[in-house]
């Protein structure tokens, strides 16, 4: 017999993380943020991928709204009907 399936725990990675203010303010290495700007650009594909960017996580962070606001605006601006 199986167990009744249970509803799953929101995602993790639709949570902000939390990031301690000292690690937060570092600047990270060239490395280090080249892997955190790509892993967020492919968790958000409602976002200008150019737009997530920074030097430190906080800043990186902080583009992921900026990025995904932009987004929205040009689609709803490319789907508006153009003016004649």
């Amino acid at each position: 017999m199986t167990e009744p399936l249970t509803e799953r725990p929101e995602h993790p990675a639709s949570q902000a993380p939390h990031v301690p203010p000292l690690a937060a303010a570092a600047p990270l290495a060239p490395a280090d943020r080249d892997v955190l700007t790509l892993a967020l650009r492919a968790m958000h594909p409602a976002a200008i991928p150019e737009l997530i960017a920074g030097d430190t996580v906080a800043d990186i962070l902080a583009s992921v709204e900026t990025a995904r606001e932009a987004y929205a605006r040009a689609r709803f601006h490319s789907a508006a009907p153009a003016a004649n």
